[in-house]
């Protein structure tokens, strides 16, 4: 592959973490876990998908690792869209429709509807140029280093952004909405981010912990086993030197219960 034809892969966030996307894995480093530590999901398997903890040393065919958990891919393909659902149930809550229509203030824009506006295209260049400067662009990665938060708030809140909006507000009532569809709810000063299937209307749940969105696929057993097998990972590979050092440890293999119909493992 030559430097022209390799894509974008790996994007990384000054404050949060990063993640690099190939073929046959997955990696991610995270804020909370020492630097020269990462996760990584490896698709390599021809039958399992492993979810393991690697240490980056000078030596890239020694690097100790920890695995996590492996999976069987016929599981997860089987499942897939009904996994899907799950976990996005899990991070919506049901909006009262009803009861918000009630009010005469209430409105709604469709991003559908946002995206055929012209002046769309013209926002939308100012809103990435906004972070221009905090942003280098490799060959194959995106790193934006600098208060990024502050930055996104003040270009969401530009006279551009909010022209946009205003422009394309209607009354709730005569709004364009399709079937499925996501927008922005305004009632009075309360605005919110939904999404609407068929005549469900939905929001995020905030303050949502990563653990409540697993627990609805997993058992809190397994979870809090899990999670002191990545923390008693992490603490081992801090003087970890080569591959030979982390072989005792083994991954567990999540199964399907035989006795259960759901997507619980």
């Amino acid at each position: 592959m030559t430097a022209i034809e390799k894509k974008i892969n790996r994007f990384s966030i000054k404050g949060l973490g990063w993640v690099q996307i190939n073929e046959h894995l997955i990696s991610f480093g995270h804020k909370n876990i020492p630097p020269d530590q990462h996760f990584t999901v490896s698709l390599n398997g021809k039958k399992d998908i492993e979810f393991h903890i690697t240490k980056n040393t000078s030596d890239t065919k020694t690097k100790p690792k920890v695995p996590i958990f492996v999976v069987e891919r016929d599981l997860v393909n089987s499942d897939l869209e009904s996994l899907f659902f799950i976990f996005m149930s899990s991070m919506l809550k049901s909006v009262d429709i009803e009861h918000l229509k009630k009010s005469n203030e209430l409105m709604y824009v469709s991003f559908a509807e946002l995206q055929k506006d012209q002046l769309d295209e013209e926002t939308y260049c100012k809103f990435l140029n906004s972070f221009s400067d905090i942003t280098k662009v490799g060959k194959s990665r995106i790193k934006i280093d600098g208060d990024w938060s502050k930055r996104l708030e003040t270009a969401a809140m530009s006279d551009e952004m909010v022209y946009l909006l205003s422009t394309n507000l209607r009354e709730f009532q005569t709004a364009p909405k399709k079937e499925i569809d996501g927008g922005i709810l305004l009632n009075g000063s309360d605005g919110r981010p939904v999404l609407k299937f068929y005549d469900n209307w939905f929001e995020f749940k905030t303050g949502l912990q990563p653990k409540e969105i697993f627990t609805s696929i997993l058992s809190q057993d397994l979870l809090n086993h899990l999670e002191n097998k990545i923390s008693e990972g992490i603490n081992f590979l801090k003087t970890a030197e080569t591959k030979s050092d982390t072989t005792h440890f083994r991954p567990i293999r999540l199964i399907r219960k035989p006795e259960q119909s759901d997507n619980n493992l």
